[in-house]
């Protein structure tokens, strides 16, 4: 990493951060402390910005920016849209954090080729993801991890390590996911209730679910190729 900001209450101003090889900027998803911390004029991966908007930032509208990294932490009831996450030119590095952030509107994003598509963690609730592209990224596509009662409607999530991977994660829809040509189309972790609909995962060199914990229950599955 090129920063672990861990702590709270930081800035960083007028600073460089690229080409480092997985994330340039990084925060510990399983803390809030990165609510309290502030970023200006901050040049990541590719010589695009990287932007965090915190707490002071809630019901932001965040839109028509092509930036090297996106974190979002606190900003509850914003509206973020029209977004491209671009990193390194030549890495696969980077990406969009989505911590402690509930209702919160997202469409038509597209982070592809970059270290995580979209990491949804956090209490990350009743959040909207529409339109959204995560494809060739190293990791995951589309990642939720203590993130709850989500709707997502309309992914393309080809060619990454899982398209879409629960963990800790309840009662999400997914609608319209195409997640294909990967390691896994879609994996569960302790997460249940969940619900995808009108979705294809194919040609994923494991089977289309990858299911990794025995207290999975409950998800439902209509219309799946």
């Amino acid at each position: 990493y090129g920063i672990y900001l861990a702590g709270s209450g930081n800035a960083i101003l007028n600073s460089t951060l690229q080409e480092n090889f997985f994330i340039d900027l990084n925060i510990p998803t399983g803390s809030p402390a990165c609510q309290g911390n502030s970023i200006q004029n901050v040049t990541g991966s590719g010589g695009r910005p990287i932007l965090l908007y915190n707490i002071s930032h809630a019901g932001a509208v965040i839109q028509n920016k092509t930036v090297s990294e996106l974190l979002v932490c606190g900003a509850s009831n914003s509206i973020i849209s029209n977004i491209t996450i671009q990193g390194s030119d030549t890495l696969n590095n980077n990406i969009f954090y989505l911590v402690y952030s509930n209702n919160v509107t997202v469409s038509n994003i597209n982070s592809s080729n970059n270290y995580w598509g979209i990491f949804i963690s956090s209490y990350g609730d009743n959040n909207n993801l529409t339109n959204i592209i995560v494809n060739n990224n190293t990791q995951t596509g589309l990642s939720f991890t203590y993130a709850n009662n989500n709707t997502i409607n309309n992914v393309i999530a080809n060619s990454n390590g899982y398209g879409v991977s629960l963990q800790l994660s309840y009662n999400n829809s997914f609608i319209n996911i195409t997640a294909n040509n990967g390691t896994s189309g879609i994996n569960f972790n302790s997460a249940s209730g969940n619900i995808i609909i009108n979705s294809s995962f194919q040609e994923n060199t494991y089977p289309i679910f990858e299911i990794s914990s025995s207290t999975v229950c409950n998800n439902s599955f209509q219309n799946i190729t």
